[in-house]
């Protein structure tokens, strides 16, 4: 998914938001921490950077779109530092009141070029989200990747990704302190050699809700 698409459908869902009235509209920022790992532990990077977040709940139907950007640092010095992009758009469907069911798309961009890969995929999967009281809700996803796409090529036989988070804040909805961690595992292989990917990333932010 380019920048221009990502930024297309954050206009949509800002256009959705005001046009229909039995909804809720989430808007937030977030710090970030990753670790991204390529082929081996050796080839491990960490680093720190920043984003946003945007999710429109409507009736059983739910849209969610965020992104951030970092900088990130080999533990090898004989590699030299990149920076990673990252775009997610989600869509959902609750049959019940605390699951649903979600489809979508990413893209992981960097650079510079063959720094570390580029991916895009699909992904099919299912949320569940529980409010532990007025002020609080948790919620867990999972996901299989669909045809993930390199721009080193290679073909992924496993691909998934989990999360976790948590939000807490006023009673009303309004205001709330926002942190989740995502873990992804991408089994991707070239020419009949094992090149995974792995990333871990932690989001800690703010969150105002309409």
């Amino acid at each position: 998914m380019s920048r221009k698409s990502v930024c297309s459908v954050v206009l949509v869902l800002v256009f959705c938001s005001a046009s229909m009235s039995a909804q809720s509209l989430r808007l937030g920022v977030t710090s970030v921490t990753l670790t991204h790992t390529e082929v081996s532990e050796d080839l491990s990077s960490v680093g720190v950077g920043a984003g946003g977040h945007l999710g429109i709940r409507w009736r059983r139907f739910g849209l969610e779109a965020s992104g951030f950007r970092a900088e990130m640092a080999p533990d090898r010095e004989d590699l030299a530092d990149f920076t990673l992009t990252q775009y997610d758009v989600r869509f959902s469907y609750w049959p019940v009141s605390v699951v649903a069911f979600e489809f979508g798309s990413g893209r992981r961009l960097i650079e510079p070029e063959f720094a570390a890969q580029d991916v895009s995929a699909a992904r099919v999967g299912v949320l569940s989200e529980y409010p532990l009281a007025r002020m609080s809700e948790i919620w867990v996803r999972g996901a299989y990747l669909i045809d993930p796409r390199f721009n080193g090529g290679g073909t992924a036989g496993l691909a998934l990704e989990l999360g976790l988070g948590v939000a807490v804040g006023t009673s009303n909805g309004r205001f709330r302190v926002r942190a989740d961690a995502e873990f992804q595992r991408i089994d991707r292989t070239v020419n009949g050699v094992d090149v995974p990917i792995q990333v871990t990333i932690a989001r800690f932010g703010l969150q105002l809700g309409i």
